[in-house]
């Protein structure tokens, strides 16, 4: 969600699947509906409004990128497509738009800064390599001077920070890493006012920090945030006792629910023995071994009943070592299966003596396995997604294309794949659940249409079955675990 003032005091609101706008009068007004066409959102990043009242959109919706304009009359304009080129963008998180009128966009994947000025010619931003490195930047902000306010997420050391480029075009260092007042943590939105006092809101430290004109660091306000409460959601996993891990990736930390319904934080980014960055991924195997991947330190890490971490998967692109790992599976036989991002998607299995093989490096995104040692695995081909099987010898089998009906998949925002006792595959993808009985028959176990307590508002981001056939799925807007018991024709039990 993203939220933005215009000069009058009207708040405009970026929900997953639309942009809304409150006036001073209290009343709501729906802006944009969903889709991808020219006066649509899909999830709309970041909102910004110059003096005139025109609105600037980011969005990232279905792996496409823009920035759109909407004028106060209604009129709609492109402002920017996808690409790597001055004038595209890619993945852009955050905008602004100065007082000179200029728009400033931050893009995570492009790592630069671009501005279009009121003329509409698009630059980038020249920034001090020796202060960003490799750096990307995730939020903007501007003050009544001119300058210019830039955080940044962190490499393969860590190096979150935050930095000022002044009216002169000299950059200075504000911020570093850490939770101390005047260090900071995943800054995901920045805001100055009109005395050049800087706000910083930050993911990981659960805060919001003010730094005056004179540089004095305060902390303004603080969350308290109890176990079982979730900031974003992720995967998730069940081990063998019916206790569930789920992942919360903007506050690096795997949340583990026993049995008994009480939540504990089983590890976070306070625990500097593991240290993860940026968690993507948890399975957990039949001796309740729980093993996390974390792409930026680009490592998988296993952690025994005792407690006890250890690496499982080094960082490194030959067989055995992975980049970027983003999901993780374990078989009934405790096989672990690793999807990294080296050459854009590959798939290793790690055996129960530790041996590792290569299976696919086809784009792959997600894979799950069954009972009899089927692994079914999402991937691409020539940028179409698609579902396959291969079986316990190797031979490779294709069970659904892309497409939005029952035994189809879609590649906006793919959630996961579990399997239950008896074989049945579930998939998560985009908003709905879908099931593939043992015979290959398909059915919708749930959809956008459903009613709210088990509609996804955001997209399911991962999926976990137990051994009784309860099917656990999180959602990201709200933030949230949903669960329910598959009945006959795809009927949904309790929650």
């Amino acid at each position: 969600m993203a939220i933005a003032f215009d000069a009058s005091g009207c708040l405009y609101v970026a929900e997953t699947r639309r942009v809304r706008k409150r006036d001073t009068q209290g009343n709501w007004t729906t802006l944009t509906t969903h889709g991808m066409e020219l006066g649509q959102v899909s999830i709309p990043r970041a909102l910004a409004l110059d003096r005139e009242g025109n609105l600037y959109i980011a969005e990232t919706g279905g792996d496409e990128f823009r920035i759109t304009l909407r004028k106060p009359d209604g009129e709609w304009t492109l402002l920017a497509g996808k690409g790597f080129g001055v004038g595209e963008v890619m993945h852009p998180v955050d905008l602004i738009v100065d007082g000179k009128g200029d728009l400033y966009v931050a893009e995570i994947e492009a790592k630069r800064i671009q501005k279009r000025d009121v003329t509409g010619r698009w630059s980038v931003v020249d920034v001090d390599p020796m202060l960003v490195g490799e750096l990307s930047p995730r939020s903007v902000a501007s003050d009544a001077s001119g300058a210019l306010y830039v955080s940044y997420n962190p490499d393969e050391e860590g190096n979150y920070r935050v930095l000022k480029k002044d009216v002169q075009g000299h950059w200075s260092e504000l911020a570093t890493e850490g939770s101390a007042p005047g260090e900071v943590l995943n800054v995901v939105r920045m805001s100055a006012d009109s005395t050049g006092a800087l706000y910083v809101a930050e993911l990981t430290n659960q805060r919001i920090q003010k730094r005056d004109p004179n540089g004095t660091w305060t902390v303004e306000c603080e969350a308290l945030m109890d176990p079982g409460v979730f900031f974003d959601t992720g995967h998730l996993a069940l081990d063998s006792r019916g206790s569930l891990y789920v992942l919360d990736p903007e506050r690096r930390q795997v949340q583990k629910r026993d049995a008994q319904g009480r939540w504990t934080v089983v590890v976070d980014a306070s625990n500097q023995a593991v240290g993860f960055h940026a968690p993507s991924s948890v399975a957990v195997d039949r001796q309740d071994t729980l093993y996390v991947a974390d792409r930026e330190f680009n490592q998988v890490m296993k952690r025994d009943v005792r407690g006890q971490w250890e690496p499982c998967m080094p960082s490194g692109a030959r067989v055995g070592e992975t980049y970027q790992p983003t999901y993780l599976s374990v078989d009934a036989s405790d096989n672990l299966y690793v999807v990294d991002g080296w050459k854009g998607g590959r798939l290793q299995k790690r055996d129960r003596k530790g041996r590792w093989t290569a299976l696919a490096e086809t784009r792959v995104r997600a894979v799950g396995a069954t009972p009899n040692g089927d692994i079914y695995v999402y991937d691409q081909m020539n940028g179409q997604p698609r579902l396959r099987t291969r079986d316990p010898q190797g031979h490779w089998t294709m069970v659904a294309s892309e497409g939005a009906e029952p035994g189809q998949v879609q590649v906006i925002m793919f959630g996961g794949i579990a399997a239950d006792a008896l074989g049945r595959v579930y998939i998560a993808d985009w908003h709905r659940v879908q099931v593939r009985d043992v015979d290959g028959k398909w059915f919708v176990l749930n959809s956008a249409e459903a009613d709210a307590h088990r509609r996804f508002e955001a997209g399911p981001r991962g999926i976990a079955v137990d051994r009784h056939g309860v099917v656990y799925v999180t959602d990201g807007a709200p933030p949230r675990v949903l669960c329910w018991t598959p009945q006959p024709q795809g009927k949904t039990g309790s929650e």
